[in-house]
């Protein structure tokens, strides 16, 4: 698969790639999250418990259940594993500072294997235009593409149920 879009140094084949990428990657940020692990458990324990109480059902849980804090402890091992791989990966060099984005890898990959003049429409975090852990993204768009649209939205009249109200998230379409 790789032969088809890159030559034996890596670099893109210069007729190589796909006419046109579209998606939603997902939105994941590369980072151990103790509520969202323990939420499994007890679903209250990431929006609905205060700091407080969560702290206490965490260790009420590790005191039943040792396996539990086993599993935390190596989920977090293979996250940090593979935050450190994408800072350090030539295929991910783009990505800014701060913790690894799913949707930010995804873009990076999705643009280097577009051919030249390619397409690529995905819907991502608005933080693509304006934050700073996007800067590099957002250079490469603007020095090797062309900005078709850019357009950011939020689901405030509940039109994507799933999609909470304040979150915003951006239609974006690149050359």
């Amino acid at each position: 698969f790789p032969e088809v879009f890159f030559q034996a140094d890596g670099t893109p084949k210069p007729d190589g790639g796909f006419t046109i990428i579209i998606g939603n990657p997902p939105w994941e940020i590369m980072k151990p999250d103790v509520r969202e692990f323990y939420a499994q458990y007890d679903p209250k324990i990431e929006k609905i418990y205060d700091r407080a109480k969560v702290d206490a059902i965490i260790t009420k849980l590790n005191k039943e259940h040792p396996e539990y804090l086993v599993d935390y402890n190596a989920n977090a091992t293979n996250i940090e594993q593979t935050a450190s791989y994408i800072h350090k990966s030539p295929y991910f060099s783009r990505q800014g500072k701060g913790d690894p984005a799913t949707h930010k890898m995804f873009m990076e990959r999705a643009w280097s294997l577009l051919q030249k003049d390619g397409l690529l429409g995905y819907v991502v975090p608005s933080g693509i235009y304006n934050d700073l852990g996007t800067k590099e993204l957002r250079q490469m768009l603007l020095d090797e593409g062309r900005i078709i649209v850019m357009a950011g939205l939020s689901n405030v009249r509940g039109a994507f149920p799933s999609v909470d109200s304040r979150y915003k998230f951006t239609l974006l379409a690149v050359q």
